[in-house]
């Protein structure tokens, strides 16, 4: 349900270790909005030389305008996180191509308490070519000035102010 909300808040704490052969990750974190909250644990295997830690925090909204674009009409998160028998988003999830097809599987998969397992090599094919195809949509979208509500960062010029 933290998903569904209109506005959410993230906090995520990390911590990283590994020595050689021998490395573990663990990262927790929690998800609040008006609507509910959620968390996610994750721990990892890994081999190298790395230690780190790190605290993140972030403000995530719904951008409707983007939702009602692709969808076709008005439409709530709860609609599209929800059970998937609305008619926009049984549409969209037709569409192959999109991406939406592979997303609600996975959210059904997740309703019913249950994981996706490891892609297939044509799935990550197709995976590498939808996310081309969105960059490009994106780039579309950014000439035309279509997305007035994304704000471009610049990670060098962030880096230098927390100098």
């Amino acid at each position: 349900d933290a998903f569904t909300g209109e506005a959410q808040l993230k906090v995520g704490v990390e911590l990283s270790l590994t020595l050689g052969p021998l490395g573990r990750e663990a990262e927790v974190d929690l998800n609040m909005s008006n609507k509910g909250v959620g968390g996610s644990v994750a721990y990892t295997f890994s081999k190298g030389l790395f230690a780190g830690a790190g605290i993140e925090t972030a403000v995530l909204g719904v951008r409707a305008r983007e939702n009602n674009r692709f969808y076709g009409r008005e439409i709530s998160s709860v609609e599209i996180f929800g059970d998937g028998n609305d008619a926009a988003v049984v549409a969209a999830a037709a569409s192959e191509g999109t991406g939406v097809p592979d997303l609600h599987r996975k959210l059904r998969l997740l309703r019913r308490g249950e994981t996706v397992a490891s892609p297939t090599e044509e799935e990550s094919r197709r995976k590498e070519s939808l996310r081309e195809e969105a960059e490009r949509e994106a780039r579309r979208a950014r000439e035309e000035g279509a997305q007035k509500d994304v704000v471009e960062v610049d990670a060098k010029d962030e880096a230098e102010k927390e100098r």
